[in-house]
């Protein structure tokens, strides 16, 4: 059975080495500015949960991740161009992240803005020239990086994150969540299952990315709704802790039946399951506290 912290870390070794060797290779073509804001942008980084799943599915398929880390890495470059830009003055106008200081802040609104567009773009071509893979394979997976990160994946998502925010209009608080949280983790799904060249239901793949986004999104709503950090949109205030929880064990319990599905045996899937549920199971014997 693996420890899922020492894969977590393993996880984040390989991909910091990746993006860094990326990075290091083009050093003498990126102004130096840049360069540094976007290393300032990507390291230290967080627990990398869509590397992880996307490592974590390869690896229950029965397959090598060599394959998948040129893509885990490229899924890392997409979400920290996403954390630059939801951190702007124009969007969620957040001064620290992971403990220091926001990339605006640290160095200006311009160059935050072109060290997310940066990234977002490096990580196509991060993609197209991961020749570990096969062409078809690689041009497959470019069209989900399209699909799941653009205007009808997570950056819609955001559209109406700001729509609501802005009281311009209701919405489907859980479309909200699929199109700007769960779409990545679809991604990284897709992508571990692609890259394992082993047979794999594609519906099947894509469900449980939903539900592994949708949890991880309502755990973070807990959270954030605990520690007052209530952002434009939480799902708590909405629905409550009792129907927030209700809807875990939902999803919890859908991917519970998929790893049995797949007679997933390492614990990898369902070890970054109960990583992401028990950070609030406190707050849940607590009776959901400050409600």
């Amino acid at each position: 059975m693996t420890d899922i912290q020492s894969y977590l870390a393993s996880v984040k070794s390989r991909v910091d080495l990746y993006i860094e060797e990326f990075y290091s290779s083009k050093k003498k073509n990126i102004p130096e500015q840049l360069y540094e804001a976007i290393n300032y942008a990507i390291f230290p980084g967080g627990k990398m949960l869509r590397p992880a799943i996307a490592f974590g599915i390869c690896d229950e398929l029965g397959s090598t991740t060599d394959t998948v880390l040129p893509i885990a890495s490229a899924i890392e470059l997409v979400h920290t161009f996403s954390l630059i830009h939801d951190d702007l003055p124009c969007i969620d106008n957040d001064d620290y992240r992971r403990g220091r200081e926001t990339v605006h802040k640290k160095f200006s609104e311009a160059i935050a803005l072109l060290a997310g567009d940066a990234l977002l773009i490096d990580a196509f071509g991060m993609v197209a020239s991961a020749q570990q893979l096969t062409e078809s394979k690689r041009v497959q997976i470019l069209e989900l990086f399209s699909s799941c990160a653009g205007s009808y994946g997570m950056v819609g998502g955001q559209i109406l994150d700001i729509d609501y925010s802005s009281g311009q209009r209701e919405i489907d608080p859980h479309l909200l969540i699929t199109l700007k949280t769960s779409n990545m983790f679809i991604l990284s799904s897709m992508c571990g299952a692609i890259c394992s060249d082993k047979e794999f239901v594609k519906e099947d793949i894509i469900k449980f990315g939903e539900d592994f986004g949708t949890l991880f999104q309502l755990t973070d709503d807990i959270l954030d709704f605990q520690q007052d950090r209530r952002g434009s949109f939480n799902i708590v205030t909405l629905k409550g802790h009792n129907e927030v929880f209700s809807e875990i064990d939902r999803r919890y319990e859908n991917i519970r039946l998929f790893t049995k599905k797949y007679s997933f045996n390492l614990n990898i899937i369902s070890g970054l399951t109960e990583l992401v549920v028990n950070r609030v199971e406190n707050i849940r014997q607590m009776g959901g506290l400050l409600q």
